[in-house]
């Protein structure tokens, strides 16, 4: 059926439902980047990823508000030790701002720091990788509920000579006590 006019109550619902099935998405698409699912069965205080294609999974995953921004680590273990430090998302605003008022999900860049954030990987033995001396990478932190920091985290770094790069990275981790 047809409508005769644009402004007949069949054509604006029609153009009303094209707009919000086109509006909702361009946003599903822009938002596809920042896919944070964490698998159900991820252990409060657990971190999960792959380094440079193997497995890893760390215990002892925490965060805690330091210096005006959100630190989150993990405990050595398993080949691999993780430190990341969130200070701005990628609009410019405090990520301990956000993630205190729920203002979430966000997105914080790794690199040198000033694009918002920076990420260490130490292995069991060795020097440490950093995100300034690589191409950075993305964290995505999805929620925060009661004291558990939810989120997602890929990244390349690299020492002196190696790069190294942690991908599918989930974490729960755990409100610090310290």
């Amino acid at each position: 059926m047809q409508p005769k006019d644009k402004d007949s109550p069949l054509a604006i619902a029609i153009f009303t439902m094209l707009s919000t099935v086109l509006s909702t998405m361009l946003m599903l698409q822009s938002c596809a980047s920042a896919d944070c699912s964490i698998p159900w069965d991820l252990e409060p205080g657990t971190l999960e990823a792959h380094v440079d294609g193997q497995s890893w999974l760390a215990s002892e995953a925490a965060w805690m508000e330091s210096a005006g921004s959100i630190q989150i680590t993990t405990s050595a273990g398993a080949g691999w030790m993780l430190s990341l430090l969130a200070q701005n998302d990628v609009s410019g605003n405090s990520v301990v701002d956000a993630v205190n008022s729920g203002d979430l999900p966000m997105e914080v860049l790794l690199g040198d720091g000033s694009e918002g954030g920076w990420a260490l990987l130490y292995p069991d033995e060795g020097l440490s990788f950093a995100t300034k001396n690589a191409s950075g990478g993305t964290l995505f932190i999805s929620a925060h509920d009661a004291d558990e920091l939810l989120g997602c985290v890929e990244f390349v770094a690299a020492d002196d000579s190696t790069t190294v790069e942690l991908k599918d990275g989930r974490f729960r981790a755990a409100l610090s006590n310290l």
